[in-house]
């Protein structure tokens, strides 16, 4: 279904590294314009509960294939009055609040899987580091550092304040990461042939 291709890794000092070179011969968005169209919010009105949950798990996996990282399965629930997803880490799945997506525009779902999506990435990079190798203390990873830390203890909104859940940097780099893929992948919504001229 998605227009990926496998991945070329080169090795330095027994770290892999991914080599991606498709960005510069395709357009992943291009390649999945028939999905990302599913977002358009006049579409996405129209569909039911469950092509609503299908198309959150098949933009969960274009996500995880742009992230490269193992797909997630996606699930529908009740949560609670003011989440519309979250990621559950001990089932490794994202949860979608079944009452919250029959209202939830497609933009709002789109944000929301994005960021959780990220989640996904963070835990994946940072229980899959090897926290041995000496290039783990570079500043190139400190990111990945803060990440781990604020894992170790995390502040859900649940139970800080908002603006001790909200600053913590892995939430702003999820926020971060949604924010331009939910734009990049709503300029491939409208069904017209502006988008894919640019």
């Amino acid at each position: 279904m998605y227009d990926l291709r496998p991945r070329e890794y080169f090795s330095l000092n027994n770290l892999m590294f991914y080599i991606d070179d498709s960005a510069l011969t395709s357009d992943v968005y291009e390649d999945n314009i028939e999905l990302l169209r599913c977002f358009d919010e006049e579409k996405w009105e129209s569909c039911s509960i469950e092509d609503k949950v299908t198309l959150i798990q098949e933009l969960a996996d274009f996500e995880c294939a742009i992230l490269h990282i193992p797909k997630i399965t996606v699930s529908a629930k009740k949560i609670d009055r003011y989440t519309l997803g979250m990621y559950d880490r001990k089932n490794n799945t994202i949860i979608v609040d079944v009452q919250r997506l029959n209202k939830a525009e497609a933009t709002m779902c789109v944000n929301t899987t994005a960021h959780e999506i990220y989640h996904v990435y963070q835990y994946y990079l940072c229980e899959n580091f090897d926290w041995d190798n000496d290039m783990a203390d570079t500043y190139f990873f400190d990111n990945i550092k803060t990440w781990k830390e604020e894992l170790q203890d995390y502040k859900s909104a649940y139970f800080y304040s908002y603006d001790e859940y909200s600053e913590q940097s892995i939430e702003k780099s999820a926020r971060e990461y949604a924010e331009q893929e939910t734009k990049k992948i709503m300029e491939y919504t409208a069904d017209n042939d502006k988008v894919l001229s640019e």
